[in-house]
């Protein structure tokens, strides 16, 4: 079953919103990252915010977040990159490509890191 909003034509709403008008990087740590339509919502024990997926450039997911497949494929939508890392992120575990061409952004995430 397709969950609503996710590969069930209502993709061609999302728009591509330019790298200059992204917030450049979102740290995320101890908590659940799920999608509600075309956006984000993580989830820990101070509460839970909304994170709009078009609108992150990199989402760096720090220990202790888990991260469901609809929130993956979210990201995948919006051109949003998900990295898996340490703390602060110190190391970076692995990476997930988004469909545009992501030296810019890894070059900016590396900067940050």
């Amino acid at each position: 079953m397709v969950s609503p909003g996710l590969h069930s034509g209502h993709l061609g709403s999302v728009r591509s919103v330019p790298l200059s008008g992204r917030i450049s990087a979102v740290f995320l740590e101890r908590g659940r990252l799920e999608a509600d339509r075309h956006r984000l919502l993580f989830t820990n024990a101070e509460g839970s915010i909304a994170i709009p997926a078009a609108m992150s450039s990199v989402i760096f997911l720090e220990p202790g977040t888990s991260v469901t497949h609809q929130a993956v494929q979210v990201c995948a939508d919006a051109g949003t990159l998900l990295v898996w890392c340490s703390e602060a992120g110190g190391r970076i575990y692995s990476a997930a490509r988004s469909r545009e061409d992501p030296a810019r952004i890894l070059q900016q995430a590396c900067v940050v890191a």
